[in-house]
């Protein structure tokens, strides 16, 4: 009976467990029918483009972007934005709702295409630890290989 007992406690523990299983499981089967990351990232001159790769978190959102502190324009999971810019340095910057990735300083020529990309940060056990404490480097963008 003791033994019931104990077991009893673990109950909630259990559920909450077999519960975040399930999300796992349901939200994997929903990432293999989203789009897969844009392998070639580059676009026209004089832009800077843009590329999300396919990640777990944040699959059903699309990230605001901002040039300059300006919002510029939003993607989504395997889209590949094309922002005309002028030459000179440019900060530009990620948000998937509160969370944002740190400002990215780019200078950028006359008639030059700047590829980057952006995605969610974390994954597994991490992202759970995301849920309940708030990072800033959730999102990341950083420059792609040409």
């Amino acid at each position: 009976m003791r033994f019931i007992h104990g077991l009893a406690t673990w109950v909630p523990l259990l559920a909450l467990l077999a519960i975040w299983i399930a999300m796992q499981l349901h939200f994997k089967r929903k990432l293999r029918t989203l789009p897969d990351s844009p392998l070639i990232v580059a676009g026209p001159g004089d832009c800077i483009s843009i590329g999300r790769d396919k990640a777990h978190r944040a699959w059903d959102r699309p990230f605001r972007i901002l040039l300059d502190g300006v919002p510029v324009g939003e993607i989504a999971i395997g889209e590949v934005r094309h922002i005309s810019t002028p030459p000179g340095r440019h900060t530009i910057k990620v948000q998937a709702g509160w969370f944002q990735a740190r400002s990215l300083r780019v200078d950028k020529r006359p008639g030059e295409n700047l590829p980057l990309r952006c995605g969610a940060a974390y994954e597994g056990l991490r992202a759970f630890y995301t849920a309940f404490v708030p990072t800033r480097n959730y999102v990341y963008l950083r420059k792609a290989s040409k």
